[in-house]
């Protein structure tokens, strides 16, 4: 099975990304609305989903986490190539959740070629009530934006798993 990840070796560096509006962006809390991550892919193969670990908090407002692999703009994501959309009814642990999203049939991944992993919440979510992506609190891959438009590097790395078929991968904690 051909896949590309980042996922957690301990447990030292793990940290929540916040997924809602805050005005302004807060990067030193880890808040914003949207996070993403750039990888290169290891192997051209035809990608069938990715695996997020995400939870929610309270009952997010718009009910919606969005997940979209997107195509390289210079650096950020560019064109969207893949969207999947999960709600608080799917995703009911509130501890975490080791979360596939599976789009429809699959997207065509060049060896050596850049693409992003974007994951947002709801325009409308609050400080109670919202998703967040599990990161490494030592990296700096990930980039976050307010609005889905404007990125700026982070202080985290968003931790993912992409790959070819229905094989996921066992989290130990």
């Amino acid at each position: 099975a051909a896949f590309d990840e980042s996922l957690p070796g301990d447990n030292s560096n793990l940290v929540w990304w916040k997924l809602y509006n805050a005005s302004p962006a807060d990067p030193t809390n880890r808040i914003t609305r949207h996070l993403s991550i750039a990888f290169a892919a290891g192997a051209s193969y035809n990608a069938d989903k990715c695996h997020l670990h995400v939870r929610r908090r309270g009952t997010p407002v718009d009910n919606l986490l969005t997940f979209e692999l997107c195509a390289n703009n210079a650096g950020d994501p560019g064109t969207v190539l893949q969207t999947v959309t999960k709600n608080a009814a799917i995703l009911t642990d509130t501890v975490s959740f080791y979360s596939v999203f599976d789009w429809t049939g699959t997207q065509a991944l060049v060896s050596g070629t850049t693409y992003h992993i974007k994951v947002y919440g709801g325009a409308n979510d609050t400080a109670a009530n919202h998703w967040e992506v599990l990161c490494n609190s030592s990296g700096t891959s990930s980039k976050y934006s307010a609005a889905g438009s404007a990125w700026t590097t982070s202080n985290v790395s968003m931790y993912y798993r992409v790959t070819d078929t229905d094989t996921a991968r066992k989290w130990l904690f």
